[in-house]
């Protein structure tokens, strides 16, 4: 009796088009199957699993990619002896000859499935996907959502969010986006700038946090950029529990030096865990207070000195400064009354009006003496809608620099 061969199912598309989460199904369904994928970079391929974008993951075996015969020597493996169907991941970044091993696979009757990319971020064919294709008994076609606010029409082409010099890095969502064939070139030329640290500094009741999401709103209106919007301290499960025993009302007897500490502490846990990482893959991080925040309140108004505060900072940051920096000054009395408006009360809040006082003209005192050109000074005692035209202002042009 002649054995039966197996069959190619190849499915491909753009970045975000689903096409891991369908193989994942093909495992889920299929008791005999065995995933692989290629070894690429350490941002995802290091991990022997298969991932889709909303998490779900089932095992898989990793394979260099320039030798995907390997995939044939696994396979002699016991555990792999009833094996019938072959599943393999991101196979556009495979050698040429991973086309001779899948028609092996076929020719001894194991059915075979293959996702990838069918093009680059250049429109250029992407590794053996078309060769897979051509020789394919099902083709898939998967098309993701546009990247573009308000188009509707469904996303074909990867395109780059930033200047790379390799192609397209596997799971590399933070640097490749999704375009229809009417905005591909747009969204090409609008880029993500490599890496935006946007801070939010002032006393009490300045509006930091709604010019915040309005420039977060307005960044992804204009020009399609999603922003990491944080606060300090906080913004990670330690620096938030170090936020808690910092602002508690209370802790009202917390020594300065314990002051100084913990919100370097907290500080340095945000900048490994989100922050230089996201400045690294090229993101716009909005930041409602930061560094300066430190040399304000600590070094110059409890009088640790600046220079000390900013050694501490160099440690926390490593080195990281803000690109930008907008002050937004409001009277103390008025910044007060709108911050009691608000009900929401904190250890710092309850220092008397001329600790207040003194925070203002600190930041003033730093703004002015500014030799680096990040500080915007914003009159924040008129309305949020001026206010937060003077910021975008400041930030279209920063942006148009980058």
């Amino acid at each position: 009796m002649t054995k039966k061969h197996g069959t190619l199912t190849v499915v491909y598309g753009p970045m975000f088009s689903g096409k891991t989460s369908l193989l994942i199904n093909v495992c889920a369904q299929d008791g005999s199957v065995v995933a692989f994928k290629p070894t690429i970079d350490t941002r995802y391929s290091d991990q022997a699993v298969l991932v889709s974008h909303n998490r779900v993951e089932v095992p898989a075996e990793l394979i260099a990619a320039d030798k995907p015969e390997v995939i044939l020597t696994i396979l002699k493996k016991k555990k792999y002896a009833k094996i019938s169907h072959v599943v393999i991941d991101e196979v556009n970044f495979f050698a040429q000859s991973l086309v001779e091993v899948v028609e092996t696979l076929i020719q001894r009757g194991i059915h075979v499935t293959v996702g990838g990319l069918m093009l680059d971020s250049e429109q250029q064919d992407f590794g053996p996907t078309r060769a897979l294709a051509n020789k394919a008994d099902i083709v898939t076609r998967l098309f993701s959502r546009c990247d573009k606010p308000g188009c509707t029409r469904p996303a074909e082409f990867s395109y780059a969010r930033k200047i790379k010099k390799e192609q397209i890095v596997v799971g590399a969502t933070d640097l490749y986006g999704a375009a229809c064939d009417d905005h591909y070139d747009e969204l090409r030329a609008r880029k993500q700038p490599k890496g935006l640290l946007i801070s939010f500094e002032g006393g009490e009741g300045g509006g930091k946090s709604v010019q915040i999401k309005r420039l977060r709103d307005r960044l992804y209106q204009e020009f399609g950029w999603e922003s990491v919007v944080l606060r300090e301290p906080g913004g990670t499960v330690i620096s938030e529990q170090i936020r808690q025993v910092l602002l508690s009302p209370d802790n009202v007897g917390m020594a300065y030096t314990t002051e100084v500490l913990l919100f370097q502490a907290a500080r340095a846990q945000i900048y490994r865990e989100i922050v230089l990482p996201s400045l690294e893959a090229g993101k716009v991080v909005l930041f409602d207070r930061t560094r300066d925040s430190s040399v304000v309140y600590q070094g110059m108004v409890r009088g640790f000195g600046m220079n000390l505060v900013e050694q501490l900072n160099d440690i926390s940051t490593k080195n990281t400064k803000p690109h930008l920096t907008f002050l937004l000054d409001v009277p103390v009395k008025l910044g007060l009354a709108r911050r009691n408006g608000s009900g929401k009360i904190d250890r710092l809040d309850m220092e008397k009006k001329d600790f207040h006082e003194k925070v203002r003209q600190a930041y003033l005192t730093l703004a002015r003496e500014d030799k680096t050109g990040r500080w915007k000074v914003i009159d924040a005692s008129r309305t949020i809608e001026k206010i937060e035209e003077d910021i975008w202002k400041v930030v279209k042009a920063k942006v148009g620099q980058k």
